[in-house]
């Protein structure tokens, strides 16, 4: 038994949201999503009857990559997203590497590719592809030649303090 700050006595075990916690095991996990996407039923349908909880199997579903589905296509936006990729590569190249997603949305908007802004946003950040800019803190694009002659200083500057 445990006593509360206002005195109320209880025990935990009685009490717990989750008594018998335990993690489901992976068999069964992998046999719930493999019947969700067979038979086309709703994955809540399915956790019922394997005695799960719903939102364990969907995150496990979702966890498994798009590009291998039980049919053995592959979809849509999986098939669009690497024509994508492919041209925002050619873009970011054919710009210097300079361009960020929002530029980079703006030249594929000129190039004739409708796309959404996020959707660049994504492919760029999935892959890795950067601008050479970023907010807040920018990236140094050049770098000073150090065996290039300065420029004389004409007007005779003197920087040295006259008292401290």
């Amino acid at each position: 038994m445990v006593t509360s700050k206002r005195g109320f006595r209880s025990s935990r075990e009685e009490h717990s949201l989750w008594p018998d916690r335990r993690s489901t095991p992976d068999e069964l996990v992998a046999r719930g999503v493999r019947l969700a996407l067979e038979s086309g039923r709703p994955i809540a349908h399915v956790a019922a009857d394997l005695g799960m909880h719903p939102e364990t199997l969907r995150k496990c579903a979702r966890r498994r990559p798009i590009a291998a589905r039980a049919t053995g296509k592959r979809s849509e936006r999986v098939v669009r997203d690497e024509q994508l990729l492919a041209q925002i590569k050619a873009t970011h190249a054919a710009n210097y590497c300079i361009y960020g997603y929002r530029k980079m949305w703006l030249a594929l908007g000129r190039a004739g590719i409708e796309v959404g802004r996020d959707r660049v946003k994504r492919l760029m950040r999935a892959h890795d592809i950067q601008g050479a800019k970023r907010r807040g803190k920018p990236w140094r694009t050049t770098t000073p030649d150090a065996s290039a002659t300065r420029a004389p200083d004409r007007v005779n500057r003197d920087f040295t303090a006259a008292r401290p």
